[in-house]
């Protein structure tokens, strides 16, 4: 039956923000650490290097968010933001690849990320802004399917170029180019309400971060932390999986760069089918239930391929494919229901404050973790551990999850 509430087109539109922000990503985190590791002597080096320019990054999202709030312009609130942003960032992006000495290189990767969170924070304001609330766990779910395609086909373009021939800065071309013309589609297909004559309280004008947090009731601040700890912990165990999945490829099983994105091209395909199952769905399961499933089973896959990794005489690679499938199934769920749980904190139009700091969050993940697991990577030896951090990361998320109050969001 056709939902005539629920605006599809509306939803797919402004998840081209969510394609244009996502499709250099994989690109990113397949290819510039293996860049990174033939400059630099070990894999702590490089997770320090990758965490420097997150943890920059990061303190971007906040400011940007607060700042979008309070922008008045005829283009809106969020758009200025984003097209300016894409145009710089796209340019870094391309850039990356031709820089040969270290510090040149290491100077357009802070350029990257911090042009790119220069953004991150307005793309999740602006779905807030447009979608009623009754509608954001599907309209998120609509944007994760867009997000995952995106990653697919970046995966299957730098397999295929790499395949044919061709070399990182043609992968680096392609992600550039798709991330541009996208938030171009975006904000030209999106059309903000005019917020120079919008009105909104007094307080809101001036709002900091802190203030957001202290606009919460008193019994809901200690439940926002939780989140927050639980955000951290699965988004910690994600990146290691994408970051540091091709050097294990490279590594345990012998396999090119370019072959192993094949594998995380199949872990995005299985979270597009389940962000599209999750799209026709509407409070079928509570949003915590899920959440907690899935992280629970994450573990579990994440820990039983590291236990056959260490066993001798096991073929990894029919496995692999079966351990991508699973993971990004609920890697998928995670991530569709976790969002609007956050957003039960919504309050007062501070949906750029709100979102500001869920991507600090995530930010603060990305910078986290390249250190810290390079650290585990240097004393273990092998990339083979990056299993056993996962599963113990999202155990962590799914023990934070199970013991902080139960919150209840009807879609």
């Amino acid at each position: 039956m056709k939902d005539e509430k629920f605006n599809w087109k509306l939803s797919l539109c402004i998840s081209l923000f969510s394609f244009s922000s996502y499709v250099t990503q994989p690109l990113y985190s397949a290819f510039v650490p293996s860049l990174l590791a033939e400059r630099l002597s070990n894999t702590t080096q490089v997770g320090l290097i990758l965490s420097f320019c997150n943890l920059l990054a990061m303190i971007l999202h906040p400011a940007v968010g607060a700042i979008s709030d309070r922008t008045r312009c005829r283009f809106g609130r969020r758009r200025p933001y984003i097209l300016s942003g894409v145009v710089f960032a796209g340019i870094s992006f391309m850039l990356i690849p031709w820089l040969n000495t270290f510090w040149q290189f290491v100077a357009v990767l802070i350029c990257y990320s911090l042009t790119l969170a220069y953004w991150k924070a307005p793309i999740g304001a602006i779905q807030v802004d447009c979608v009623k609330p009754e509608y954001i766990t599907r309209s998120n779910a609509v944007a994760s399917c867009v997000l995952a395609l995106s990653s697919v086909i970046a995966y299957l373009a730098g397999n295929r170029l790499t395949a044919s021939g061709l070399d990182e800065r043609d992968v680096f071309l392609f992600g550039g180019v798709a991330m541009i013309i996208t938030a171009g589609i975006g904000c030209m297909t999106v059309h903000e309400q005019d917020s120079r004559n919008m009105n909104f309280p007094k307080k809101h004008k001036k709002r900091s971060i802190l203030e957001t947090f202290l606009t919460i009731e008193r019994k809901r601040r200690k439940d926002m932390l939780l989140m927050l700890l639980v955000i951290l912990s699965a988004f910690i165990a994600n990146y290691g999986f994408e970051y540091f999945f091709v050097l294990f490829a490279e590594e345990r099983m012998m396999l090119t760069a370019g072959r192993a994105t094949l594998y995380l091209a199949v872990y995005m395909f299985s979270y597009l089918i389940a962000s599209f199952c999750f799209s026709c769905m509407r409070g079928k399961v509570s949003a915590e239930t899920l959440s907690r499933t899935s992280l629970g089973t994450a573990a579990i896959v994440m820990s039983g391929f590291f236990i056959l990794c260490c066993m001798k005489g096991v073929k990894l690679q029919g496995i692999l494919w079966v351990i991508c499938i699973l993971y990004g199934v609920c890697w998928g769920t995670f991530n569709i229901y976790i969002y609007p749980l956050w957003l039960t904190f919504l309050k007062d139009g501070n949906s750029g404050n709100l979102m500001g700091v869920y991507f600090v969050c995530t930010g603060l993940a990305m910078a986290i973790m390249p250190a810290l697991y390079g650290v585990i990577r240097d004393a273990s030896g092998t990339y083979v551990s990056i299993f056993a951090f996962c599963s113990v990361m999202f155990l962590s998320a799914w023990g934070i999850l199970k013991i902080r109050r139960k919150v209840t969001w009807n879609n």
